[in-house]
């Protein structure tokens, strides 16, 4: 017997074969094992012993010991002491193994480690029974890193398979070391990728609602496209069902659709059966073509007050109600883009005056065939042009409560056709572009008859009858000058910039009374204007900017010709700073010897933030003379900070309603507080908010106030889910 005895540190590698090959001197790569040790003693190639550093490498594994017994007849390998084991799904320390090296196989005592890369774990006893199958008892998983994880979940015994799931026995969850939840059975997903399964639950109250239950499941049909499917239950108004499909076809193209349903049993609109639909898809397909599908449409004007949180689609401002169809299909080439559109856009306003309801508005193109291109180029000269054909129909309903009554519907049809023709000269000190632009229009088939007046203002502007319908022609004048910019770049860093445009515009006008006015270009008034626009900018090395513009035009036809001065300006550094500001302030608004300045402004917004860690500090006021809505002055103030783990955030907003810039009459409408708490692996969070609004009954308004709270939880590795798990509404007096 031979014996081989090593002091010093020694290399051995060691060639074993198990395939008829290796007799004709074929040795495959994953037959070969590497042992490093500080002792190596070995017999008759029966078995090695080694001591010491132990370090055994084989195919992608690696397997460090204090010591390890290795029998190259089985492959078998036996360590102890200290034990790692590293592959690509796994790095786990152990007291013990036991590893087959050709299956990659074996059995670990006390095992902890990472599994996928994502997935902390603690086994008392671990056998791998496949590259990437496991049976495990008394089991500790999670996906928080630190030693004393913030949670985990336990089991008495396990099957897990890599990128597949965790089967669990006797499952507890944990926050710390404190077991909060107990299930005889678990589901646990081992997936780095989107996996496919039930989402998060939710349960909640709301006094509209009823205590409710979310539920959705989820369909990773391939790392491209998915489904996900749900039900809301309320116990006050039903069954909801609630929809959302993606398909990320490539980098120009993607298919996005959502909706919602629900049989509303206790319904304070018209309709019982009511819904929410969402489109936003398009497809570039050969040829140049493409096909849109852009749509968020609902059944009803109290959908999004009553369901509007409780879809899949979140991305949509719930108190704006104006919805919108868009589907086309467009060919582009060099000299042509040709479209075919059918498009409507509705509106729902509230009545605030008399009886309670609203007014609801939609015009649609049914369809719309257009042909246009910008920037054509003919050597010298530019070219844009655009000709459409609408067919459309325009209607204004109003809604006392629940009684539609249709005050207005039009009918007709449209032909429309613009050319731009310009140039842009560039002289030494400046660009001058003058564009000359021609528009004609032809409206016909009105139904009900349109009663329009002719007018000719010259022969190239007037309105004339033409068959069964009118004719309008407008053209316009625009000759634009951009002076060359003015500048300074400081030696230490940063460059200060002057930009100056002056615009004079004219349009000869014409009488448009009885025309229609819903779509672009079917109003084109006079102008006789000359704007100046100044642009002065300040870019410092250290981040610090500033950015002022003024616009000031002139009106040649009016007594009054100064009109609103507009102003915008903004400073910021990154991270630390910034303020924005715009207003437009009118020369003429009062013509009493003593107004006040304020009585001047028309609008004027200002934000500012600003943050010093670990605080942060916003705040927006905007003023809007013109507003007709319930409020036109707005002062919002919020605040945030980060103490270690816990976030916390809050603003308060106050509205009124002022006839000159003031600050006067403010009163709270909105308020949102939220806590949370933030760590390595999971986040908490608990947020109340309230807000006051007029709300339409049978006999005219209430002012109401919403009382809502919502719960946030995320985990890593799990997912994460927001749930409104209390909404109370109450008469505010």
């Amino acid at each position: 017997m031979r014996s081989i005895t090593v002091s010093a540190t020694f290399i051995i590698i060691l060639i074993f074969a198990v395939l008829p090959g290796f007799a004709q001197g074929v040795i495959s790569s994953e037959n070969t094992y590497r042992l490093e040790a500080d002792e190596i003693t070995g017999t008759d190639n029966v078995s090695f012993t080694a001591r010491g550093n132990v370090k055994v490498t084989f195919k992608n594994s690696v397997v460090t010991a204090d010591e390890a017994t290795y029998y190259p007849r089985t492959r078998i390998l036996e360590a102890a002491g200290n034990v790692t084991v590293r592959d690509d799904v796994q790095v786990l320390t152990a007291d013990r193994i036991t590893y087959d090296l050709n299956s990659e196989t074996g059995n670990i005592d006390n095992a902890t480690g990472i599994l996928n890369g994502e997935y902390y774990v603690c086994a008392r006893k671990m056998d791998r029974v496949g590259k990437e199958y496991y049976i495990m008892e008394g089991v500790r998983i999670t996906t928080c890193s630190n030693p004393a994880p913030e949670w985990s979940f336990s089991f008495h015994k396990v099957e897990a398979e890599i990128n597949g799931y965790l089967f669990g026995d006797h499952a507890t969850g944990n926050i710390k070391d404190f077991p909060l939840l107990y299930s005889p059975k678990l589901v646990y997903p081992l997936k780095i990728d989107r996996q496919t399964g039930f989402l998060i639950p939710s349960i909640g109250y709301s006094s509209d609602l009823g205590t409710f239950i979310k539920e959705n499941f989820f369909w990773a049909i391939a790392y491209d496209k998915d489904i996900t499917l749900g039900a809301n239950a309320f116990t006050d108004r039903g069954l909801q069902g609630v929809g959302e499909a993606r398909w990320a076809i490539d980098r120009d193209s993607n298919i996005y659709l959502a909706g919602d349903a629900i049989n509303d049993l206790d319904s304070n609109v018209n309709v019982d059966g009511r819904w929410r639909y969402v489109s936003k898809s398009l497809i570039e397909l050969p040829y140049n073509f493409e096909i849109l599908a852009d749509a968020y449409k609902v059944s009803d004007y109290m959908y999004m007050r009553d369901f509007g949180d409780m879809g899949l689609y979140k991305e949509y401002d719930t108190d704006a109600n104006n919805y919108y169809q868009q589907y086309h299909m467009k060919w582009r080439s060099k000299w042509v883009d040709a479209t075919f559109m059918y498009r409507a856009v509705e509106k729902y306003t509230d009545v605030t005056t008399g009886a309670a309801g609203y007014v609801y508005t939609l015009t649609e193109r049914k369809p719309s065939v257009s042909l246009q291109k910008n920037f054509l180029s003919f050597g010298w000269l530019n070219l844009d042009y655009l000709a459409s054909w609408d067919n459309v129909r325009h209607l204004y309903d109003r809604f006392y409560f629940t009684r539609p009554t249709r005050e207005v519907e039009r009918n007709y049809d449209r032909i429309f056709g613009r050319v731009n023709l310009y140039h842009t000269f560039r002289l030494p000190i400046l660009k001058f572009t003058p564009t000359i632009s021609g528009t004609y229009t032809h409206w016909q088939d009105f139904d009900p008859p349109a009663i329009v007046e002719t007018h000719n203002t010259s022969p190239f502007t007037f309105v004339r009858s033409s068959g069964n319908g009118y004719d309008r022609a407008v053209p316009i004048i625009n000759l634009t000058a951009d002076l060359n910019e003015i500048y300074k770049i400081f030696p230490e860093g940063g460059r200060h910039g002057i930009l100056n445009r002056f615009r004079y515009t004219f349009v000869q006008g014409v009488d448009q009374a009885g025309l229609p006015n819903f779509l672009a270009y079917d109003r084109i008034s006079r102008r006789n204007t000359l704007s100046w626009t100044m642009r002065n900018y300040l870019k410092f090395s250290n981040g610090w900017q500033a950015d002022l513009s003024v616009i000031q035009a002139v009106n040649f036809d009016t007594d009054q010709a100064f009109q609103p001065l507009t102003i915008r300006s903004s400073v910021s550094k990154a991270l630390f700073f910034s303020n924005s500001f715009e207003m437009k302030y009118d020369y003429y608004a009062s013509d009493n010897i003593t107004y006040e300045t304020s009585d001047r402004f028309l609008t004027l917004t200002d934000t500012v933030s600003l943050n010093v860690n670990p605080f942060s500090f916003n705040a927006s006021y905007s003023y809007d003379k013109l507003d007709t809505d319930d409020y036109n002055t707005s002062l919002r103030i919020g605040a945030s900070a980060l103490f270690e783990k816990i976030k916390l955030e809050g603003w308060v907003q106050w509205q009124a309603v002022n006839d000159i810039l003031s600050l006067s009459g403010l009163e709270p409408v909105e308020n949102e507080f939220s806590v949370t708490w933030v760590d390595q692996c999971w986040s908490l969070g608990l947020e109340f908010s309230t807000s006051k609004y007029n709300d339409p009954v049978a006999n005219g308004w209430q002012l109401k106030r919403d009382y809502i709270v919502e719960l946030s939880l995320e985990l890593r590795g799990i997912g994460d889910s927001t749930a409104r798990v209390y909404k109370n509404t109450k008469n505010y007096e």
